[in-house]
């Protein structure tokens, strides 16, 4: 994932792991998810890595010529708390994710590429 930065693509930090992603559903299930710790803009996708790395899985990455986009304008978030939470990343894996969320369905929509499911957390 390469982001527009000052009119070029640039790797924000060597391990930046975000954006657009696919991933197997064998490997999210060995890695339990993704964590339910982080609300806001910021720090799951690093958690994410983190667990991937945990677990011996290694990314691939394409070159930016296919693999960059541009960033939504936001403003940045406080990064403390997200940064505390990364330091026991993988430690809270086997506890955070899927097999601690909980939520409701409330409806489902099957589309001809993909199914929408709507959910309240």
């Amino acid at each position: 994932m390469s982001l527009f930065v000052f009119g070029i693509y640039v790797l924000p930090y060597l391990n930046v792991f975000g954006g657009a992603v696919a991933i197997a559903s064998n490997q999210y299930k060995a890695v339990n998810g993704m964590s339910n710790e982080y609300f806001g803009w910021g720090g799951e996708d690093d958690d994410f890595y983190a667990r991937l790395e945990a677990k011996g899985l290694k990314m691939s990455r394409f070159e930016p010529e296919t693999s960059r986009y541009h960033m939504v304008s936001h403003k940045s978030q406080h990064k403390e708390s997200g940064r505390q939470k990364l330091k026991v990343a993988k430690e809270r894996m086997a506890l955070d994710g899927l097999n601690s969320l909980t939520y409701t369905e409330i409806a489902t929509v099957l589309h001809p590429l993909f199914t929408h499911i709507m959910v309240d957390l």
